[in-house]
């Protein structure tokens, strides 16, 4: 999780999200936007052919090869659903890792810095093994501490925003770089990053699972999803979908991949 991906014979690329269990594949979440561009009419794309996610992605490394593979190829698209017109406006694909070398073992995050995970709040490497989720709720606490994994930023921290014990509902645009289309996202969570640190959120990180961090009594570190972002508002907060809400829309369990 964390890493980046792209999509072959497109120049786009983003972040693997959350793995997920379906019948006995393994998949991830991402966002649809990498997939299929956005429209304000929404679309939902399912039983797609042919269309293959790589690593290292062409946009980033258009001339490299992935050391040790044969292909850059790591999956494929199963479904992509745009959908702005939910209650919850949802921008959420499914992608099933169909080269077996590259399915995981392990919840772990593409995080190679020392300095990152520190300012991120965590001593050791963190892991996302339980597939719980966390459901985002009008009134929740406000002492939530809440991590990000995506490519571009890695690991950052962040508090969402409220009024009081109360979230702060976000309805904003949503438009990409090279792209006319603007649609409007309604009922979003909304991301700050704390004062001080690095941006919560940039260009690349789109598809990233979000995170409720809570330190059990062992002194371990226990992370459940609380959502995916999909992009940042013109100011620079992230915007952030609930978890409960994509897995709702894409018709799957309240439950993401656990690892043994």
């Amino acid at each position: 999780m964390g890493c980046r991906f792209g999509i072959e014979g497109a120049h786009n690329a983003g972040t693997v999200g959350p793995f997920v269990d379906i019948e006995g594949h393994q998949m991830f979440l991402t966002c649809a936007h990498i997939v299929n561009g956005i429209d304000p009419k929404g679309y939902d794309l399912n039983n797609i052919q042919n269309m293959f996610a790589e690593q290292p992605d062409a946009m980033t490394y258009p001339h490299s090869q992935t050391p040790g593979y044969d292909t850059r190829r790591c999956g494929e698209v199963r479904r992509a659903l745009f959908s702005p017109n939910n209650d919850i406006s949802i921008d959420a694909a499914v992608v099933e890792i169909t080269e077996q070398s590259r399915i995981p073992s392990r919840g772990e995050f593409a995080i190679d810095s020392e300095r990152n995970l520190k300012e991120a709040g965590f001593e050791d490497m963190p892991r996302f093994e339980s597939g719980d989720i966390h459901v985002y709720s009008d009134k929740f606490d406000t002492d939530l501490r809440i991590n990000k994994f995506g490519a571009t930023t890695h690991a950052t921290r962040g508090v969402i925003s409220s009024d009081g014990t109360f979230a702060r509902p976000l309805t904003t645009d949503l438009e990409l770089q090279g792209q006319p289309d603007v649609c409007v996202m309604k009922n979003q969570m909304e991301v700050y990053s704390l004062q001080g640190h690095s941006n919560f959120l940039l260009p690349g990180d789109s598809g990233s699972g979000v995170f409720v961090v809570n330190k059990l009594p062992t002194g371990e570190q226990n992370l459940t999803c609380i959502g995916l972002a999909i992009g940042s508002t013109s100011y620079g907060s992230a915007v952030v979908t609930p978890i409960a809400a994509v897995l709702d829309a894409l018709g799957l369990p309240r439950k993401l991949k656990q690892f043994p």
